[in-house]
């Protein structure tokens, strides 16, 4: 984990990320009433709302590490001045939505990919340039 002063974080990337033994979460806002909620990936329901605080801010950027905590168990989204904010950082959304439905405000709970991919025994296709 990347420190900075004090006890505060590397903020970048911005969004969710697998780092040391559990997971920082980076989130941009204005507001000074912000948090992170958690879910269980499997069921859905809500595990924890962890608010954050003056202390987990850096300029206009929150930063949260909260460790011992498994990307494969856990979606979540942010809350500012209690509304659903989904994180624009997000490479994945829990669920399947259909293509032009209107998405629900508990729709947009984020996933921490696995950043592992096996790429086995992938090769180059070697088709000629002009082909």
């Amino acid at each position: 984990m990347t420190q900075l002063r004090g006890n505060s974080i590397n903020p970048y990337p911005l969004g969710a990320h697998i780092e040391g033994g559990g997971i920082r979460f980076s989130f941009p806002s204005c507001s000074d009433n912000c948090s992170l909620v958690l879910f269980d990936r499997s069921t859905g329901k809500r595990l924890k709302r962890i608010a954050l605080s003056g202390e987990d801010r850096i300029g206009r950027l929150y930063c949260r590490f909260v460790p011992d905590l498994d990307a494969s168990d856990v979606s979540y989204y942010f809350v500012e001045d209690e509304t659903i904010v989904p994180d624009r950082y997000a490479r994945g959304f829990a669920g399947k939505h259909s293509f032009g439905r209107e998405w629900k405000d508990t729709d947009w709970k984020a996933i921490i990919p696995n950043e592992i991919f096996d790429w086995e025994n992938d090769t180059f296709t070697r088709i000629p340039y002009e082909d």
